[in-house]
């Protein structure tokens, strides 16, 4: 019962941690992420476009 009560706790002191910053610091995170993967989706579609022109 008192771990439970303690993970509620570790809970709500985590949301207000979040609201003050850490939120979006992973939301960030996140974007980032998309971002590489998508950086990295345009590079081999060029990549596939290059081998299509060296074939013609």
């Amino acid at each position: 019962m008192l771990r439970l009560f303690s993970y509620i706790l570790l809970f709500f002191s985590f949301n207000l941690y979040a609201e003050n910053g850490f939120c979006i610091q992973t939301s960030g995170y996140i974007e980032m992420n998309m971002r590489d993967k998508m950086i990295n989706d345009l590079n081999i579609k060029s990549q596939d476009i290059d081998l299509e022109r060296t074939k013609i």
